[in-house]
């Protein structure tokens, strides 16, 4: 599913860059990481 690979790439993207600059773009937030996990 390209859905999927659409995913991995978000997630290897989470993963290469600082919280604050995923945060600012709204990609950690409502994608990567839950609010219990990503506020810790």
């Amino acid at each position: 599913m390209p859905v999927q690979r659409r995913w991995t790439g978000h997630l290897r993207f989470a993963d290469l860059k600082p919280r604050r600059y995923l945060c600012r773009l709204g990609i950690i937030r409502p994608i990567t990481h839950p609010p219990s996990q990503g506020e810790e």
